[in-house]
């Protein structure tokens, strides 16, 4: 017998559930999430956290998890001078090279931005 792989409820409260094949693929167009929901596969990889654990982000080259707040950022927002996280870690990280540069050119720079740049940079 197959076992239900993933599940999930509609809007109008319909369940809906997906079974693995011997391939490892669903039998229907579905993500299947770490806590056993299924979402479908053009929710993967789109900055929101449609499965509600995350894992639908995880893996994704095309984004950036914030340090704090757990927000994805598009990647192409990180390190480009602006501050699109909301705990700033998206320019206030190891990996950025113009934090100097923001340093400078920010009399007032957040002291918020300064203590995430201590616990992770």
């Amino acid at each position: 017998p197959k076992q239900i792989s993933c599940f999930t409820i509609t809007e109008d409260k319909k369940l809906t559930v997906a079974f693995k094949k011997q391939d490892r693929s669903f039998e229907q167009n579905v993500f299947g999430c770490d806590n056993g929901m299924c979402i479908p596969y053009e929710k993967v990889c789109n900055l929101n956290d449609d499965c509600g654990d995350s894992s639908d982000e995880i893996n994704c080259f095309n984004n950036f998890k914030c340090f704090s707040s757990g927000q994805f950022v598009a990647k192409s927002k990180k390190c480009d001078g602006r501050f699109d996280c909301l705990d700033y870690s998206d320019e206030c990280n190891g990996d950025c090279d113009n934090q100097i540069n923001i340093f400078k050119n920010k009399v007032l720079f957040h002291l918020a931005c300064v203590l995430v740049c201590l616990q992770h940079c």
